[in-house]
């Protein structure tokens, strides 16, 4: 899991997807398919990096 730097925004690896959650309103904004192992965010917002393994 990790918040955007701002807190706007919370990003959850499951196992299937990432999700993108509104903090405020804690509504799903976003699914991206794909599995990852975690998640990072760039410190200035703009991008948001998953760690997958093989």
């Amino acid at each position: 899991m990790a918040l955007h730097p701002d807190g706007t925004f919370v990003y959850v690896i499951g196992d299937s997807e990432l999700t993108v959650i509104d903090a405020a309103t804690m509504a799903v904004r976003a699914r991206v398919p794909g599995a990852g192992r975690g998640v990072a965010i760039h410190p200035d917002g703009t991008r948001v990096y998953v760690t997958r393994s093989s």
